[in-house]
């Protein structure tokens, strides 16, 4: 059962993933004007268009540009960056190990809270603490996460400075430091 419902969680993501990178990827085609002219600049000979164009692939159809992208990212190449020409794999690998360190802490916050959250709600079902949790829960599903996240910031880093108000992991020296710097993005994150 459980396995199940993990599988069916797993698949539906891959799905999502899947259908978000071919709107994104069709969409960016639906731009009007050409891509070639906007990258090299509209005083590109049309003859260093082609060539952009052939280096690109944008000579290929759409469908085959598309395969040829979600094939390269399912073996880890994502191309080239053309802001600074590095392969997007090493411009987005350093930041990987934040997102995750930050996915775990607040997935650790997440689970024991939604837990207690859960047991006295079924505990006190229809009452007071019951009545109470749902309002949380529907003011914490309602709120946008950059304004709760705006809110936690001014509360417990402005006028609490408890916490900083800048999470950089690659100053930070302890582990205290570190779940100092990760709390209020970890806490946004296990509200919503």
């Amino acid at each position: 059962m459980v396995w199940r419902v993990i599988g069916s969680r797993l698949a539906l993501s891959i799905l999502t993933l899947f259908l978000v990178s071919l709107i994104i990827f069709y969409a960016l085609e639906a731009i009007p004007g050409d891509i070639a002219t906007r990258i090299l600049g509209r005083f590109a000979t049309e003859e260093q268009k082609q060539i952009f164009r052939e280096q690109m692939q944008l000579d290929l159809p759409l469908y085959q540009r598309y395969l040829n992208w979600i094939g390269g990212a399912l073996r880890g190449d994502f191309g080239e960056s053309l802001a600074s020409g590095r392969d997007v794999g090493e411009v987005i690998a350093p930041k990987l190990r934040n997102t995750f360190m930050l996915a775990a802490f607040a997935f650790i916050l997440y689970v024991p809270i939604t837990l207690i959250l859960a047991i006295l709600s079924a505990i006190n079902r229809s009452g007071p603490i019951d009545n109470g949790i749902a309002i949380f829960t529907l003011i914490g599903l309602s709120t946008p996460e950059f304004v709760l996240a705006t809110v936690l910031l001014l509360f417990f880093a402005v006028r609490i400075p408890a916490f900083p108000t800048m999470s950089v992991l690659e100053n930070v020296e302890t582990l205290g430091d570190l779940l100092r710097t990760l709390a209020l993005p970890a806490i946004t994150l296990a509200i919503v």
